[in-house]
């Protein structure tokens, strides 16, 4: 009877044991590559910026030359023949800083396109991230489980013996039977959660066939949570973008007010009197454009007003939000963080504590079965706890990243 409960003993999840204090993981690192290149967002991204940048190179040049030409249907009679076609030639030339203001806009909007590819770059690492550790809560989760499934069939065959010679009770074998049963339903309910967060990895990784997943010796746990950097969003995508949206905002308030300035054409008319080449004229010509219709200017300052105004309160907006966003995230960091040391360092060791005695006391029938169950399936959950903390720890340190904008 003692040799099987030192069985049991062994079998019993041993958290006490600790691993390095460094948690790295170069199976993820790998994942995370494989997202990169292949996720299909991210490739849309990079032909956007593609785009941008190939507009950027011809943003501000001048416009396309005029080609003109016209027929005499009614020659005009001149001293050396009669006019019978023209063609000419004009060339527009916009006011000064018209056209590098374009092209600085152009700039800008490529460098917009740029900052979203980043930002799709960080969520897709960040999902990649969390689906990760969910997998991995989902092995150690089934771990334990199967630990304790082993260990209730273990004391179901001491329960069965104790049965036949009378002293167990039928009910104590039911119940332990009931144990047994809910916890082989719970693993099917793992089996069924480990479809759906791969095939969301496979999606993440362009459709990629999953390489199968390794997550070490899920028997220990890492001395020390590993800590991000500090908390703050200087490299964060979307406030790029929007301190971009701003300057862009600017600099169309600038083109907007340069509209109401005239531009100039230059350009040459050739006139064919019918005669010899040399007789024909060569006529230069110029122009300049008349913007009249104040109305329009106005409203076209006005709209680029308020354009300027909306993204300077877009940009405090996004401000304030991360600045909000990064205190709960902080907290969450801290709170499990806490509770992972908390669960680890005190609670488990005492409820392992715990189920020894109830085990000794079990076995040496000074104790009833319920008690005993009771004291399995605290140290049970909070063994189930301490691995959830440890992996909110981390799906949380995952946004954290995101928002961080820190490479990968």
């Amino acid at each position: 009877m003692k040799f099987i409960g030192m069985i049991i003993l062994i079998l019993a999840f041993a958290v006490s044991q600790k691993s390095p204090a460094v948690y790295q993981d170069d199976q993820l690192e790998m994942l995370l590559r494989l997202a990169i290149k292949n996720n299909p967002e991210i490739k849309s991204r990079e032909e956007s910026v593609s785009a941008f940048i190939h507009e950027a190179k011809f943003a501000g040049s001048l416009p396309d030359p005029q080609l003109t030409a016209g027929y005499f249907f009614t020659p005009v009679e001149t001293k050396v023949g009669p006019q019978e076609w023209r063609v000419g030639l004009m060339q527009k030339f916009p006011w000064f800083d018209k056209l590098s203001t374009k092209r600085k806009v152009s700039l800008l909007k490529a460098e917009v396109a740029t900052q979203q590819l980043r930002a799709s770059k960080l969520k897709i690492a960040r999902e990649v991230r969390t689906v990760y550790q969910k997998l991995r809560l989902l092995a150690v989760d089934d771990f334990i489980t199967r630990k304790n499934l082993e260990i209730f069939k273990q004391v179901e065959a001491v329960i069965r013996a104790k049965y036949t010679t009378g002293t167990a009770r039928q009910a104590h074998l039911i119940q332990l039977q009931v144990e047994i049963l809910k916890l082989e339903d719970q693993l099917e309910t793992l089996d069924d959660k480990k479809i759906v967060y791969k095939a969301d990895l496979a999606d993440y990784l362009g459709g990629l066939e999953l390489p199968a997943l390794d997550f070490g010796d899920l028997d220990y746990y890492e001395e020390e949570l590993i800590d991000g950097q500090a908390l703050n969003f200087d490299y964060n995508p979307e406030m790029q973008i929007a301190n971009l949206q701003v300057e862009i905002a600017r600099r169309g308030l600038h083109l907007a007010k340069l509209a109401s300035i005239p531009d100039f054409s230059l350009g040459v008319d050739y006139v064919s009197l019918g005669g010899t080449a040399g007789d024909n004229p060569l006529m230069a010509k110029a122009g300049i454009s008349l913007p009249l219709w104040f109305g329009k200017n106005s409203a076209l300052r006005g709209k680029a007003t308020a354009v300027q105004q909306s993204a300077e309160y877009r940009l405090r907006d996004t401000e304030e939000k991360y600045v909000a966003r990064l205190e709960e995230l902080r907290f969450k960091l801290e709170d499990q963080r806490r509770k992972f040391h908390l669960y680890v360092n005190e609670l488990i060791p005492l409820a392992e504590q715990s189920y020894q005695t109830s085990e000794a006391a079990y076995l040496g029938e000074t104790l009833d079965f319920a008690s005993y169950l009771d004291a399995e399936r605290t140290l049970l959950n909070l063994q189930l706890a301490a691995a959830r903390a440890r992996s909110d720890y981390y799906i949380a340190q995952a946004k954290y990243l995101e928002i961080n904008g820190s490479e990968f």
